[in-house]
């Protein structure tokens, strides 16, 4: 009996704490909404297969590749980018914005704080539709330093965002160590 009883009550205290736990439906739309946008270009670019053209540099080492990616790959291949989103609870009012004609600007109030520190949309004249967007982010720990810049550029079709090309590159410094430098170019052909 008491262990149905200790059970019970364990069970009732996690579902308690996993009701209090945000989930990626509790995320908010405060921000630039980037998530959405790249759930939609994964979909929209495995019904189009454009061939991807990869240059990727780390350090010295130069690789180029060309492919065609399937929605599991253009998912993994944009992950990076959905993590760096702005729009999660623990980041309400984290943002200073700044809002002109054809631009959204965000940027991290208290820069000493690990991850986004700047986010950029610039939209196509006259429209709302999204032309590029820029991420700059950092971390460091008594260990390793470390920043990336990403990028997205998007075409316009029929009113549509198109990606066309994305990068990814930043820097790796360990304690003690030297620093790593990497780069990741992508084009998309149609």
């Amino acid at each position: 009996m008491n262990n149905l009883l200790i059970r019970s009550v364990i069970i009732g205290i996690t579902l308690f704490f996993n009701s209090c736990i945000g989930g990626p439906e509790d995320e908010l739309a405060i921000y630039f909404e980037l998530k959405p946008l790249l759930s939609a270009q994964v979909n929209l670019l495995t019904e189009l297969q454009p061939s991807v053209t990869k240059r990727v540099s780390l350090d010295e080492q130069v690789e180029q590749s060309e492919s065609i990616l399937d929605s599991t790959q253009w998912a993994n291949e944009l992950e990076i980018f959905f993590e760096s989103d702005i729009n999660k609870p623990s980041l309400v009012g984290a943002f200073d914005e700044a809002v002109s004609d054809n631009k959204i600007s965000y940027t991290l109030k208290d820069q000493s704080q690990d991850g986004v520190k700047a986010f950029e949309v610039s939209f196509m004249v006259g429209s709302k539709t999204p032309r590029e967007i820029t991420i700059e982010s950092s971390s460091h720990n008594s260990l390793y330093t470390s920043s990336r810049a990403l990028q997205l550029v998007f075409a316009n079709r029929n009113d549509v965002p198109v990606l066309t090309s994305y990068s990814i590159s930043g820097d790796q410094s360990i304690l003690f160590g030297e620093t790593t430098t990497y780069m990741l170019e992508a084009n998309l052909k149609f």
